[in-house]
Formats: C-alpha cells, sequence, structure tokens
C-alpha cells in the first residue's frame, strides 16, 4: 500500500490561519470590513470611471443632457460595440490575474486562482479543480438603454478582484467574474439565453440557431464566430460548475428608493401564470332589448377583472390584464363574447396554484349570477404559461445580509440599529436575471441597489455613485464570507475523510515504523499546507432587474408571422384572393426590393385597424404592441354640455377646411385623441428610389384598411392641404421624403391622382413621426448614395398618419399642443384660452427657429425669434461656470414666447426657468416655475412624461434638488 496516498493534500483546520483571535477563520469579520473599506476609500473612482468611460466608447447613444455621461446605450449582444466591451473586460481581466476562457455561448469567465487549487478533486480517474465562486452579470444593453443594467455587477466584480489582487489576499476556492451573453435577449429574442444553456434549461443548438430580431437575420453561432468569441469550452454546469453565483444589480423599480433603504436582499423571483379567459354570453341590439334579457358578456368580464384585482391587493397577488378584446365590437349590439389575458403572480408558487384555483371557481359564480337585470354568461380558460417562484440559496442570502448591514453600519459609524433601517429584506425580484437559471444549479442569491424613480430599460436609467460603490462592497463581502462558509465545510469534509482513511490504514496489518511514518507524512503535509494558507493574513495599512421570447403565449411576445419569401420589384397588386383576415396580424407578403413589405392588422383601434409598410424586424416590434395599439381608437375627449364635442368643421380663409371652436375652451383642455392607421417606414422613401413604385406600394397598402377607414384616409387626399395651408404644398424643405426636389402639380399628374394629393404627400403634409429605436439601417436597391446618410440618422423612425387630425391646420403660433403616448395615440390639448369661432391650429416645426430654417412657414418675427433662440441656448448651458444667465434674462425669455403666442412651447421654458432660478440659489422663484412647468408638461407631453415626473421632484423639495445653489457654490463645470 502507497502510504502516502490517503493524505497528501488536506485542507488546513479553521484554527491554522492567523486572523482575529477567536475568529477561527482564514478571514476574520474584520478582516473581511478591512478590504470593504478599502474599495470604498481607494477603488471607488475607478468603478465610476469603468462604467463610464465603457459606456462612452463602446455603444453610447441617446443623449438626454449635456454632461459628459448624460448618454443612453446601445450596446446590442455581440454587436461590434459589444465585441469592443468584451476585449476590455478580457484584457482587464488578464490584468487583474484572472485566467480567461470563453465558452460555445460565448460566456466569458475570469476566474482568479484560489488555495484550493492545489487540492483538486478526484472526478472518474480525472483530477479536476474545486468550483470557483463566481460574481456573473452582463455588459449587453437594450437598443434604448441605460448604462447600469448588467453593467454595474460586471464592473463592481472587476472591482472585487483588484481589492484582493491590490492587497494581496488568496481567497480558499477560485473567485472570478462572468459575463453572460445576450442577458437582455433584445438582439437575439430569448432574454437570459446563456445562462439558460449553461443550466440545462435551453438546448444549445436552439440558442445558437436564433436569429437577430433587427438587421440581416444573422444567427447567433455567426455573430459569435465573426466576434471571434464561439469559444471551445462546452457551456454547461457540469463543465463549468460554480460553487455560487452572486449577482449585483439596480433593483429597476421604485421600492427602495420609495422605502428610504439602500441595499435589496434578494430572496428570489416570482412564480406566475398566464391565462386566457373567454366570456360568453349573447348578442343583442342595444335599443330594444330590456336588462333582464341580456347576457352581457362584457360586464361580465368587468366584474371578474375588478375582483380579481381587489383580492389580489388584499393577499399580496399581483393581478393584471395585459390584453381585452371585445367582439362584435359595435356600438349598438351587447357584446357576446369577451377575450382577456390574465397576469398573476406571486413570491409562493403554491399560494399561486391556490389563488389561480380560486379565481376560476369565483369566475364562473359572476358569469352565472350577474344580478336579478342580467341573464347569466359562460366562461372558459386556457393556462398559457406557469413558471413556478424560484428561491434563492439560503447560505447565499445569509451572506448577503450579513454583508449588507456590516458594509452599512460602518458608513452609520458603527450604528448596527440604522444599518438595519437601511437593509430591505427579503425582495423578490420581478424582472429576470441570468440568476433565476444559475439558481437551478449551484447556490445563488442578488443584491439590489436602488434605482433613481425606479427608471430602467431607459437611457436617464440612473444610480448613484455612492450607491453602486455601496453595492460592490456588499458584493466583495458577500463573497469572501461564502468561501469562508465553504472553507469549513471542504475542511469538515476532508478531514472526515481522512480520519476514516487512517483508522482503515492503522488496522491494516502493517509495522509500526511504518505507521509512524506515515502519521509523519500527514502532519508535514498539513504543515505545508498551513505555510500555504498563511497568504490569507492582509498585509493591513492605516486606513479604513426583457426581450420576449418568441414563442410564448402571452400576445406580447408570441411566435411572430414568418418573414414573406414572396417578392415583388414593382409592387404587383394583390390579386382577389389576397384577403386580409378580420382579427389578427396578416402578412400580405407583396414587398419592395426584398426588404419593405405590407403588414395589416384591421381589428386594432376597436375595428379601426392599421396598415403598415416596414421592414419585417420593425413589424416584429411593432407586433408585439398590439395590446397597446389596440387601445388607441379615434375618440372626442372634451364635450359640451348637449354631448357633442367643443368645435366644428368649417371653411378658413386661404386655408379651406378647418375646426373652429363652438365655446371658450380653457388651457388645458383634452380635445381629441385619435389612432394611427398608416405607418411608414422612412427608410422607404430613401431606398425605393422609383417615385412610381413608391406610390403603387402606398396605394396597395392604403387599400388594405377598412372602408371607412381607407375613406378617412382619401378624403385627406382630397383637402389640399399642406402645413402651410396651400394646395399640394410638400415637405418642409420642398423636397419629397427621399429628398428629390419636384413639384406637386407635376407629381399629381403623372401619379394620375389629378387634382388629388398623393399617399405619399398627405403623410408629408402632417408629418408625424414615431421612433421605435433601433438603429438597424442598411441601405438596399438603388438609392444608396443618398439614402444612406439620412437613413442611418433616422433609423427605425416611421412616418405615421393619423386622418382626424387632418383637420388641425398649421400655425407658427398654435392654441393647441399635441403628444403621441404609449399606445401609439395621438393626443391634443388646448395650450391656451381659446374663445368661441377662433381656428384650432397645432405646429408641425419647432416655432422658436429663425426665418432661413424655417424656409417659407414663417416670414415675421425674424429678430424677435432669433433672440428667443439665443436666449434658450443660454437658459440651457446655466450650469456651466461661465454661464452669464441672470433673473432678468429669465423673466425676458418667458415675456417673448407669450409675446409670440407660443404657449404651446412653455413646458421647456418653465422647465428652464425653475432650473436656471435654481442654480442662483433662488428657491422661492424656482418652485413657482417648476410647478408651472408640471401643469405645460402635462399638455405637452402628457401627465406621466419624464418631464412631468422630473418637475413635480423639483417641486417638492427645491432645496434638496441637485441643482440649488449650483454656480452659486462654484460647481458649474468650465
Amino acid at each position: 500500500m502507497d502510504q502516502n496516498n490517503h493524505h497528501n493534500n488536506h485542507i488546513p483546520p479553521p484554527d491554522a490561519v492567523p486572523g482575529s483571535a477567536s475568529s477561527h477563520s482564514p478571514l476574520s469579520n474584520s478582516d473581511i470590513s478591512f478590504l470593504s473599506t478599502y474599495l470604498k476609500s481607494h477603488n471607488h473612482q475607478q468603478l465610476a470611471k469603468n462604467i463610464h468611460e465603457t459606456c462612452s466608447q463602446f455603444g453610447a447613444a441617446h443623449r438626454w443632457g449635456s454632461g459628459e455621461n448624460d448618454t443612453g446605450m446601445n450596446r446590442l449582444a455581440l454587436t461590434d460595440a459589444d465585441k469592443a466591451a468584451r476585449d476590455w473586460f478580457v484584457e482587464e481581466a488578464k490584468g487583474l490575474g484572472c485566467e480567461v476562457t470563453v465558452d460555445e455561448m460565448g460566456n466569458i469567465w475570469a476566474v482568479r486562482k484560489g488555495l484550493s487549487d492545489c487540492k483538486p478533486i478526484e472526478d472518474g480517474g480525472k483530477r479536476k479543480r474545486l468550483p470557483p465562486v463566481m460574481m456573473g452579470s452582463h455588459l449587453d444593453t437594450q437598443p434604448r438603454g441605460g448604462r447600469y443594467d448588467g453593467v454595474l455587477g460586471v464592473m463592481a466584480g472587476l472591482e472585487a478582484l483588484r481589492v484582493l489582487k491590490e492587497k494581496n489576499v488568496s481567497t480558499w476556492r477560485p473567485v472570478g467574474v462572468v459575463n453572460w451573453t445576450n442577458e437582455e435577449g433584445a438582439r437575439f429574442p430569448i432574454s437570459m439565453v446563456s445562462s439558460g444553456v449553461w443550466a440545462g434549461e435551453i438546448p444549445l443548438e436552439k440558442a445558437h440557431t436564433l436569429k437577430e430580431v433587427a438587421g440581416e437575420g444573422k444567427t447567433m453561432r455567426e455573430e459569435l464566430e465573426r466576434t471571434g468569441y464561439l469559444g471551445d469550452k462546452k457551456c454547461g454546469y457540469e463543465e463549468m460548475p460554480m460553487a455560487a453565483h452572486f449577482e449585483l444589480h439596480i433593483e429597476q423599480g421604485p421600492i427602495l428608493e420609495e422605502k428610504g433603504k439602500k441595499v435589496g436582499v434578494v430572496k428570489g423571483s416570482q412564480a406566475y401564470k398566464w391565462f386566457t379567459v373567454e366570456v360568453v354570453g349573447k348578442e343583442a341590439h342595444t335599443g330594444t332589448t330590456p336588462y333582464p334579457q341580456r347576457a352581457d358578456a362584457f360586464m361580465a368580464a368587468n366584474s371578474m377583472i375588478h375582483y380579481a384585482r381587489s383580492r389580489g391587493e388584499q393577499e399580496d397577488i399581483l393581478v393584471s390584464v395585459g390584453v381585452f378584446q371585445v367582439f362584435p365590437g359595435s356600438v349598438n349590439t351587447i357584446p357576446g363574447r369577451v377575450k382577456f389575458s390574465l397576469d398573476i403572480r406571486s413570491s409562493s408558487t403554491d399560494k399561486l396554484a391556490q389563488f389561480a384555483e380560486h379565481f376560476r371557481r369565483k369566475f364562473g359564480s359572476i358569469a352565472q349570477n350577474l344580478g336579478a337585470n342580467s341573464q347569466p354568461c359562460a366562461v372558459t380558460w386556457q393556462e398559457d404559461t406557469d413558471s413556478p417562484a424560484q428561491m434563492f440559496d439560503d447560505g447565499c442570502c445569509k451572506a448577503v445580509r450579513e454583508s449588507a448591514l456590516s458594509v452599512l453600519a460602518a458608513d452609520a459609524g458603527g450604528d448596527m440599529v440604522k444599518a438595519m433601517e437601511l437593509v430591505k429584506y427579503n425582495m423578490v425580484s420581478g424582472a429576470g436575471h441570468d440568476s433565476v437559471h444559475t439558481a437551478k444549479r449551484c447556490p445563488t442569491s442578488m443584491i439590489f441597489v436602488p434605482s433613481k424613480g425606479g427608471l430602467s430599460h431607459h437611457p436617464e436609467e440612473f444610480t448613484s455613485e455612492e450607491d453602486c460603490v455601496r453595492g460592490a462592497q456588499v458584493l466583495l463581502e458577500s463573497v469572501l464570507r461564502f468561501d469562508r462558509e465553504i472553507w469549513r465545510e471542504d475542511y469538515n469534509r476532508e478531514k472526515a475523510k481522512s480520519d476514516l482513511s487512517l483508522q482503515a490504514f492503522l488496522a491494516s496489518p502493517v509495522s509500526t515504523s511504518a505507521v509512524h511514518q506515515t502519521i509523519t507524512m500527514i502532519w508535514l503535509t498539513r504543515a505545508l499546507l498551513f505555510g500555504l494558507s498563511a497568504q490569507l493574513t492582509l498585509a493591513k495599512t492605516p486606513s479604513k432587474d426583457e426581450a420576449p421570447v418568441a414563442g410564448s403565449k402571452d400576445n406580447l411576445a408570441y411566435e411572430p408571422i414568418s418573414q414573406s419569401t414572396i417578392y415583388t420589384s414593382n409592387a404587383t397588386p394583390p390579386d382577389s384572393g389576397n384577403v386580409p383576415p378580420t382579427t389578427g396580424w396578416w402578412s400580405s407578403q407583396i414587398c419592395a426590393q426584398k426588404t419593405y413589405c405590407i403588414y395589416t392588422n384591421l381589428a386594432l383601434g376597436r375595428g379601426h385597424g392599421i396598415v403598415l409598410l416596414t421592414k419585417f424586424a420593425e413589424f416584429q416590434k411593432i407586433e408585439r404592441l398590439d395590446q397597446h395599439l389596440d387601445k388607441a381608437e379615434d375618440r372626442i375627449e372634451a364635450t359640451t354640455e348637449n354631448g357633442g364635442p367643443p368645435f366644428e368643421e368649417s371653411y378658413i380663409l386661404d386655408k379651406g377646411p378647418g375646426l373652429t371652436a363652438t365655446t371658450q375652451l380653457r388651457r388645458g383642455k383634452p380635445l381629441m385623441q385619435a389612432a394611427p392607421v398608416l405607418m411608414v417606414h422612412k427608410d422607404f422613401f430613401a431606398d425605393v428610389w422609383r417615385r412610381k413604385e413608391r406610390e403603387k406600394m402606398l396605394e396597395v397598402a392604403v387599400g388594405f384598411l377598412p372602408e371607412k377607414t381607407r375613406g378617412e384616409v382619401e378624403r385627406q387626399r382630397s383637402l389640399g392641404l399642406g402645413p402651410g395651408g396651400k394646395k399640394g404644398e410638400e415637405g418642409k424643405d420642398g423636397k419629397d421624403a427621399s429628398g428629390k426636389d419636384r413639384k406637386a402639380g407635376n407629381e399629381a399628374k403623372e401619379t394620375g391622382t389629378g387634382t388629388k394629393r398623393s399617399i405619399e404627400q398627405i403623410l408629408l403634409a402632417s408629418p408625424f413621426e414615431i421612433d421605435l429605436g433601433s438603429n438597424s439601417y442598411q441601405p438596399v436597391g438603388q438609392g444608396q448614395g443618398q439614402g444612406q446618410a439620412n437613413s442611418q440618422a433616422d433609423h427605425s423612425k416611421h412616418y405615421v398618419n393619423y386622418p382626424s387630425m387632418a383637420l388641425f391646420t398649421h400655425s407658427c403660433r398654435p392654441n393647441v399642443a399635441f403628444h403621441i403616448d404609449g399606445n401609439m395615440a395621438l393626443r391634443t390639448t388646448v395650450a391656451r384660452k381659446v374663445s368661441p369661432g377662433e381656428e384650432l391650429t397645432i405646429a408641425y416645426i419647432d416655432p422658436i427657429k429663425p426665418r432661413k430654417e424655417r424656409q417659407e412657414w414663417l416670414s415675421k418675427s425674424d429678430a424677435r425669434l432669433s433672440q428667443l433662440e439665443n436666449l434658450r441656448s443660454e437658459l440651457r448651458n446655466g450650469h456651466e461656470s461661465h454661464s452669464k444667465v441672470t433673473p432678468e434674462m429669465i423673466e425676458n425669455f418667458l415675456n417673448l414666447l407669450v409675446e409670440e403666442g407660443l404657449e404651446s412651447k412653455l413646458a421647456e421654458a418653465y422647465e428652464l426657468a425653475a432650473t436656471n432660478y435654481n442654480y442662483l440659489g433662488k428657491d422661492r422663484m424656482a418652485k413657482r416655475y417648476a410647478d408651472k412647468a408640471v401643469q405645460a408638461a402635462r399638455i405637452e407631453y402628457g401627465r406621466d412624461a419624464n418631464d412631468v415626473v422630473a418637475m413635480r421632484i423639483m417641486a417638492g423639495d427645491v432645496r434638496g434638488h441637485w441643482s440649488f445653489g449650483f454656480r452659486s457654490k462654484g460647481k458649474g463645470r468650465g
């Protein structure tokens, strides 16, 4: 028998390493606290620098402010920007002494060696390292994302490794950072796909064959190969095991900020179920059917939803209805059928199942017992999705909890009571994260830090530098505490094995000298390991939350229509059999340049319908918004006492048909909401360079609309009104959408429309635009030269037509403001007091521009408008140290706006006034104009707009706002 085989790699005992005299651990609590404090005092600037420099260099987009870091991000997975960020990450990790491995999903594993690497485990005759303790998150972002989602977790992990390197600390297990690929699912449409493959939840082949949502339809494997990140290491929990996975993440919600908490300990993710509920009554005439004879499916469904929501609030169950369809959808027909989605969520899988069954029974009871004035209805259920709750590991959560208290107590001067008040325990993540997958295969937990305003997946996403550093401290301490615990477990397990082996050996028939030699070897080995583990001592110094998954059945991200395979180069009109269905999305398979195709949904907007002429990738985005579009039906929001609208159609001198007020309208009065009926990608006009082909495609597209809606579009063509009120007038630059000069008369003659305007002309006459936010433009066809520059800037912009808005004539001094809301509905609101008989007007351009920029649209007040523009520029830069803004300048700017009749532009003006007064330390005036900015922004942008929220926050505490005294304290940027 080989006497050394049993005893040559023992783990040092817990009390073998100098540390705290009473801790019996490789790193005492004071050691861990010291390292955490070192990160705060020495590495906080490096953390902020890495976050912002990598974001600015690799994927910065969507500037929202004047500060150096005031941009969002567009760093989709495996794009050139993502590759550059990955390359940076690899080099940074290698510089920290990490071994870097890339697996077949492109996940980057940067691992720093631990003492246990000297004690590999036996597995099938092979010697393997003990699994590492990992910190993980992602570097990819949403197309209109922020700088912190995922990025913070990766960068904080690197800073934790930097602290260990700089202080020459060896952990027991290897420790590292993993950058997961395509967590967002924004480019390849399965979120958390790579961690899902690692966990065995998603097949590798399915992940590799995912096609990008936008662009050329490249697969994930193709882009992994192109970027050089298709690793040869198998992606799986058996091949790349982890001892634990810790993820630091911004909360992406409002709870921590609203509760005044600084750190959230996340115990798991929610369970959720999705159902489709169908209520069936009986259709009948609304005017001839008494209440007792009605089986009104809508009323039954309404009662069900109200009950579920009320009960959910009582029982801490989240209940939501995102899709609601009424059939047949006629004004004078009692609804005979209603279908709606039901999304219910809870932290408990059992509780969720219990209430799902309760709702099922209760809905049936409601349908059968609608009261004496109703007939019973029937109700059926279909379960679409069942996702159990995923709880995180108790040991990991304990490490996070203890670490959070340690960090916050240190911040509070040792006050543990204060620290306990700043921790939010047992949080449940409502969003998906890679940790949800890792928790299925290894101990996992998450750390949340506050998100300003609860905002995420948005360019203005923000978490303060202080909160970022605090989260990094908690991450570092959590890893070290967990490593200490797993070290104890490893030691006890190996000690038990060693003792059994020694007993067996002593019982064997060997000589006394052999026994003596063996025991001597055991203790020599332990002594050697004692010396190795002494590296754990410290050289102390005096210083201290989704792309929707294709194929799911939530009516938000269901399997999209297959891309058209039949293309036409000249937009051949459809044959008689090519008729769209009355419900659902439909692809006509009629395309121009094999790129721009016609898609319809005739049921949206309560039967108003919509037709799209766009790229397939853009159609997929709009397809997922159909429950929002369905809310955007045309309606009059303001009425007079007799129930009619407060305006009428009349003839406007020198302009033609328009709208005039029939009663006095106060400022802030909502007027009308309009649904979009036609959306055309702006690149279409550049890439399809033949005008006749463009017009033929547009004619075919409009031809698919419902008859009533088609009539509304046709009516615009006969109005003959451009923004300036002149017949046949084109866009504001005198060109068509493709940028080519032309004359309206010749255009009408050539297209055979006589005196009617073309579809292209009416799109330009009321140039509303919607940006879907994904820069995927690649020029096609023969129009590349000119179209490329323009369209790359416009990326996913679409021209949108709202027929009911056509009668609002243009004015550079409008009395009606408008904005497009989240349902893509265009809302109009009275911007100033309007007298009876006054024309109702809107502005299609920014009216605060000199004449040379507005061309023929503006011919008066050039000097005054130029002064306004100069003043606005000064106020926008009022935070700069060289700013010369005075209270007189602020008031002059506001007075000029009112004198010019520009009441529809007061929201920005009041906001500038409020912030500039606050820069000067004049809190009373700042408060006054912040309140005014809230009122004006509600009119111009909608009551839930970011500007409204921002000004409401400022008005609530002007002296506590960051801008207070900014210049007077000498903080202005030079």
